[in-house]
C-alpha cells in the first residue's frame, strides 16, 4: 500500500481490528494504527463470548480461539463469597488478550490492512 488510505482505524484491539477487517472486505485501503507493538497484553477482557465468534466468522476470521477449551458454564463470586453460576446457552472462551488481539491484528494484516 502507498500513503493514501480510505480508512484509518485508531486502536488495534478487537474492535479496531474488526473495523479494519470490515473495511477491507468492502474494498477500502485501510491503515490500522496502535501505539503499542503487537503482541501486547491488556489487563482486561480475556472472555470471548460465542456471539463474538459469529461476528469474526462473518469477517472471515477463523482460529481466534484455537487451543483454548470451551467454557460451558459461568460462575461469578462476589467479594463476600456469594456466588452465582449457570450454564451458558453456547460455550464461551477465555483467551489471553495478548493472544486474541494478536490473532485479530494478524487477520486484518493478512486481509490487506497496513499496521503502524
Amino acid at each position: 500500500m502507498g500513503d493514501e488510505y480510505d480508512v484509518a482505524v485508531v486502536g488495534a484491539g478487537p474492535a479496531g481490528a474488526a473495523a479494519a477487517l470490515a473495511a477491507r472486505r468492502a474494498g477500502a485501503r485501510v491503515l490500522l494504527l496502535d501505539r503499542a507493538d503487537f503482541p501486547r497484553d491488556k489487563a482486561c477482557g480475556d472472555g470471548v463470548a460465542a456471539h463474538a465468534l459469529d461476528v469474526l466468522a462473518r469477517l472471515g476470521v477463523a482460529g481466534a480461539v484455537d487451543g483454548y477449551a470451551p467454557l460451558p458454564r459461568i460462575r461469578l463470586v462476589g467479594p463476600g463469597g456469594d456466588a452465582v453460576a449457570r450454564a451458558l446457552p453456547r460455550p464461551a472462551y477465555t483467551v489471553p488478550r495478548k493472544v486474541f488481539d494478536a490473532r485479530l491484528v494478524a487477520a486484518a494484516v493478512a486481509a490487506g490492512a497496513e499496521l503502524r
